[in-house]
């Protein structure tokens, strides 16, 4: 179950999806994400530099891998004062 489903299940739209995107607990998930789109840009470069269209490196392996954009209820989602 991915994080947005497991939101529709309990009702609170937005919570888990800004932990991971903002929040101590999507550290790794952060980091993996930074090291994912650095990798991109150094195959692109690498390609451009050996006269290679990188486009056409993204066709070969089946295209470019796409990042899920922000959820629509992350933005609008504020942590709760405890009390």
């Amino acid at each position: 179950m991915d994080v947005r489903k497991a939101e529709e299940v309990g009702g609170d739209h937005g919570r888990h999806e800004y932990d991971l995107r903002h929040g101590v607990s999507g550290t790794t998930h952060r980091h993996h994400l930074h090291q994912a789109l650095t990798m991109l840009a150094t195959v692109e470069t690498l390609a451009q530099h050996n006269a290679v269209d990188p486009e056409a490196v993204y066709v070969s392996l089946g295209g470019k891998p796409a990042l899920l954009a922000e959820g629509a209820h992350v933005a609008d989602w504020r942590p709760r004062p405890h009390g």
